[in-house]
């Protein structure tokens, strides 16, 4: 994904990264996410300094999920932010599938219950980002959100957490609803609606958006970009 992002992937041949050779690489950095879970057992994710948080939330019945990735959603996002799998004679040594920041480091909240779905925190600052930010983070990643348009509490309580930490950008997938006959058009998804955050979708080309790129109103005002699809 990191060359993928940088614009100069080339199957098999040693990575072409500008970022990358600027010293752009994310080392001194931590990105918070929250997700299906991480396995900290793959490669690009097993160092032992990769992780500077990892916790489960207390669900509604008062038990704390499970710390695993049985879906492999979480692992995939968290691969893709920071996955870096240098050893010498490794089949990824030349740099080809490490992640966007592949020397940052990741506070990671693992959000899915026993049944692979993502549950809510009580509050997405308080139970949520502030957890990532006392562990270093002053940007948070997140591939997940809600067909609905509306203004929720969660997009509420992010833009809150936002407003009150000037420092620290939330950063949304804009989901997948979009598709070819929508062109995009107003499928955004919350908290992706929020004003004080990051929105992101996907494009197959500078010509042509992604079957999963959304566009809409946010009925505030954020930044929207579109990227490369990466999958």
């Amino acid at each position: 994904s990191g060359e993928v992002i940088q614009g100069r992937f080339q199957p098999g041949v040693s990575a072409n990264a500008p970022f990358w050779d600027a010293g752009i690489t994310g080392r001194g950095q931590v990105v918070g996410s929250g997700d299906t879970g991480a396995d900290r057992r793959n490669c690009y994710l097993s160092a032992a300094t990769k992780f500077t948080m990892y916790r489960g939330i207390v669900m509604e019945n008062g038990t704390l999920n499970e710390a695993d990735d049985d879906d492999g959603h979480g692992t995939h996002v968290c691969g893709s932010i920071a996955g870096f799998s240098g050893t010498s004679g490794s089949a990824d040594y030349n740099g080809e599938h490490n992640g966007v920041a592949k020397d940052a480091r990741l506070a990671f909240t693992d959000l899915a219950g026993a049944d692979g779905d993502l549950v809510n925190t009580a509050n997405m600052g308080s139970d949520y980002y502030q957890h990532a930010y006392d562990a270093g983070a002053r940007i948070h990643s997140d591939s997940w959100g809600y067909r609905s348009k509306s203004y929720s509490s969660e997009t509420y309580e992010v833009d809150e957490f936002a407003a009150a930490n000037p420092l620290f950008l939330p950063m949304f997938a804009v989901g997948n609803a979009g598709d070819d006959t929508t062109t995009g058009v107003d499928t955004y998804g919350a908290p992706a609606n929020a004003k004080n955050i990051l929105a992101i979708g996907a494009t197959l080309s500078s010509n042509s958006a992604q079957p999963t790129y959304l566009t809409g109103d946010t009925r505030t005002w954020n930044v929207e970009i579109g990227g490369p699809d990466a999958k």
